[in-house]
């Protein structure tokens, strides 16, 4: 299982917490499950040059192990 957010902010990853900076904004999103995984930025680029090619775009996500009971919970907050 994955969970992911689209972003065009800086990433920063501590732990279970994540902050994402834009401009004077931020954002932090805190997993709140001990089911394993942890953040990871992934390349929002696509393979095909014929695409758009999402410059500048990040993606922040974490995947859960399969399990037959999952939870997945994360908190976002402006600090």
């Amino acid at each position: 299982m994955r969970w992911a957010i689209v972003t065009r902010a800086e990433i920063k990853i501590d732990g279970q917490t994540a902050t994402l900076h834009k401009a004077s904004k931020q954002l932090q999103l805190t997993r709140n499950a001990n089911h394993g995984g942890s953040w990871k930025v992934l390349d929002a680029t696509p393979k095909l040059a014929e695409e758009n090619q999402n410059k500048g775009v990040r993606i922040l996500a974490f995947t859960a192990p399969a399990t037959k009971n999952l939870e997945l919970s994360v908190t976002i907050q402006r600090p």
